[in-house]
């Protein structure tokens, strides 16, 4: 049943091919004189009724760069779009499609966006019309943005599309903003999401450093300071030292004096400085601490428990609670934290405890207390007055044998 029907269809095409041929040539005979049109002149005019009509252009600016609208009367077909780059130029051409601008058969727009250098929209032929966006040095990308009429183009420009993002700033290697590329050293800058993630398994800011950067080395039982590449490292907190000239082997102590809650990054300098006096033939490391936000009022509460994972002994049981406030009026900027940590024994994996002169801040009762006062003197002036407060009461319950 299907074969015979099938042979009917064709049997059926090909008699209407013949008779509109017959149709044709009688109408060329009899011409313009009876009155009729001719085959061709009825699928011409098929054709245009086809072609979609293109009768405004926008151009709007947007975070990333451009949204280019090509609007089209209602009931028209959707236009379909051919992207291709070529060169500085993105070329969109779009068939069965006709310009019916007010202004024309072609639209321009020059220097739209930065990285765009000019938008040209023009008439090829009866039945195609082609868009072409010239970028500065090289060609735009585009992609097409769903709309139930219009033709939305979201165009981005190659000075949007290849922003590198911006480097971390130093200020340690030469008491200067300096970007990373421009320091001649080995530089580690840990951000403020590294020091986030590193303090859910410490809240000691020692520890933070030795983890994040390579080089830094934690005080054992015989030494009690950070090093870098197995020398002494000068610690600043915000530019100014916290240790003295001779000796700096307290300012582990100073470290412990500031909570991670309260620091927006840490910048690590490798290789010998004498720009802060003596005693980084290792290295600078600057605590940075974080800053209150324009004219804004912020506060950060936090609380943790912890417990040793290996047999979650009742001993190891600990736990940490800060409240830092953040406030900016005009020229003034005031930075507040409190923390307190309680750290029970610590336990390795075995459930043996592990020795208390490798085991941190163990059964410690840790009071943190830090604060600053800005005043913004000129726009690249600013004076800052900060005080710390540390109070660590260890209650050790068992001591190793020294001669052990």
């Amino acid at each position: 049943m299907k074969l015979i029907q099938y042979s009917f269809s064709v049997s059926s095409i090909s008699l209407f091919i013949l008779l509109s041929s017959i149709n044709s040539v009688a109408a060329e005979e009899i011409g313009d004189r009876s009155g009729l049109l001719s085959t061709s002149a009825r699928d011409l005019l098929a054709q245009q009724n086809n072609i979609t009509r293109v009768t405004g252009v926008e151009v709007k600016q947007t975070d990333q760069g451009l949204e280019v609208i090509l609007k089209t009367a209602a009931g028209n077909q959707k236009l379909v779009p051919l992207i291709l780059p070529e060169r500085n130029n993105l070329v969109v051409d779009i068939l069965d499609a006709t310009l019916a601008l007010a202004t024309g058969n072609e639209f321009r727009k020059i220097n739209p966006t930065p990285g765009i250098r000019k938008i040209n929209l023009v008439k090829v032929d009866d039945s195609s019309i082609r868009l072409t966006i010239t970028g500065n040095k090289q060609a735009p990308s585009a992609e097409v943005i769903p709309s139930p009429q219009n033709l939305v183009l979201r165009v981005t420009p190659e000075v949007t599309a290849q922003t590198k993002p911006e480097q971390e700033i130093v200020v340690t290697a030469t008491r200067k903003a300096e970007k990373t590329a421009d320091v001649p050293r080995s530089v580690t800058v840990v951000n403020q999401e590294e020091i986030a993630e590193q303090s859910r398994t410490s809240r000691d800011l020692v520890d933070i450093i030795s983890k994040t950067t390579p080089g830094v080395n934690p005080p054992t039982g015989s030494t009690r300071s950070l090093s870098v590449r197995g020398r002494a490292a000068q610690v600043l907190i915000n530019g100014v030292p916290v240790s003295s000239n001779i000796s700096n082997d307290g300012f582990v102590r100073e470290l412990r004096a500031i909570s991670p809650d309260a620091v927006e990054r840490i910048e690590v300098v490798r290789g010998p400085s004498a720009i802060y006096g003596d005693g980084a033939t290792g290295g600078v490391i600057n605590i940075i601490t974080k800053k209150a936000p324009k004219d804004q009022l912020q506060l950060t509460t936090a609380l943790e428990f912890n417990a040793a994972l290996g047999g979650l002994e009742e001993d190891s049981i600990g736990n940490y609670f800060s409240q830092s406030v953040a406030v900016s009026e005009g020229k003034l900027s005031l930075l507040g934290s409190l923390s307190t940590r309680i750290d029970g024994i610590y336990y390795d994996a075995n459930g043996d405890r592990i020795p208390f002169q490798d085991s941190g801040s163990a059964e410690a009762d840790i009071l943190q207390l830090s604060g600053s006062l800005g005043i913004e003197i000129t726009e690249n002036q600013s004076l800052q007055f900060s005080a710390n407060r540390n109070q660590d009461d260890y209650d050790y319950s068992i001591v190793s044998d020294p001669s052990v």
